[in-house]
């Protein structure tokens, strides 16, 4: 049996819903902040502490100061190509990264086997976040240095 179609009105009332036309900015952040909520409710951690939120807080703004650094360092406005270098540069050091992880990552599980091995869900600890949150701004400071390298490479060119 075909399914029925819509009229045309009907399909870009819809379109024009989803897109959020006519709503402020504030309005569809709020859309979107809701939609990961309602997501997030779905896929709670086994258990949560102080640590957790922090972590999470840490990784927005580092997540956030970084780009915002990276952006600078592409001499702002100025720069050229901002998106393409930001995620060309930041998976190439991504991948480097990896390199270093892998002796930490095994430094983190003889640290938690030794430190929650008969618990059956680990908490976070300061440990944890201090060594996620290093690495997440390493990451970031590494791809702002490329960014200024390639900047200054291209107004010498100019």
């Amino acid at each position: 049996m075909a399914k029925a179609v819509p009229p045309a009105e009907v399909r870009m009332e819809r379109a024009a819903w989803v897109r959020g036309a006519g709503l402020s900015l504030g309005h569809r952040l709020r859309r979107v902040r809701g939609g990961l909520l309602e997501l997030g409710t779905h896929f709670p951690p086994e258990a949560t502490n102080f640590w957790d939120g922090l972590l999470s807080v840490l990784s927005v703004l580092i997540a956030v100061a970084g780009t915002v650094y990276a952006y600078r360092a592409n001499r702002g406005g100025e720069g050229q190509d901002f998106a393409a270098k930001y995620f060309g540069i930041g998976f190439v050091v991504a991948v480097r990264f990896l390199v270093f992880g892998i002796p930490i990552l095994v430094a983190l599980i003889l640290y938690w086997s030794y430190a929650f091995g008969d618990l059956e869900t680990m908490p976070t600890t300061p440990l944890e976040v201090t060594v996620i949150a290093a690495w997440s701004a390493a990451i970031y400071l590494r791809v702002a240095k490329h960014m200024r390298d390639t900047a200054e490479a291209q107004r010498a060119a100019a």
